[in-house]
């Protein structure tokens, strides 16, 4: 996973945030709005951040409806969400 800039910004607070909050489940807008400094990161910077982190495995997407994709914590990064963040801080 190559992300860099806001993207990359974005996926490492987005992991921050499912540490705190394992349960927390949310749309891109609502993520973008709720759980990132939205001041610093457009919606492209989001999507691709999380694109980026379901490809990894920590961040996994689902539509409850049609046209209405949701995101959330898998199993894999609660784990050791530590190290998840750690490595992605690393430039992994």
């Amino acid at each position: 996973m190559h992300l860099s800039g806001k993207a990359r910004r974005a996926a490492i607070e987005i992991l921050r945030h499912l540490k705190a909050q394992p349960e927390a489940k949310d749309t891109l807008e609502g993520i973008r709005h709720w759980w990132l400094d939205a001041g610093y990161v457009g919606g492209e910077d989001v999507r691709q951040a999380a694109n980026a982190l379901v490809a990894k495995g920590f961040l996994r997407a689902w539509e409850p409806s049609p046209g209405l994709q949701v995101f959330g914590s898998t199993a894999r990064f609660l784990e050791n969400p530590t190290a998840a963040i750690e490595a992605l801080e690393g430039g992994e």
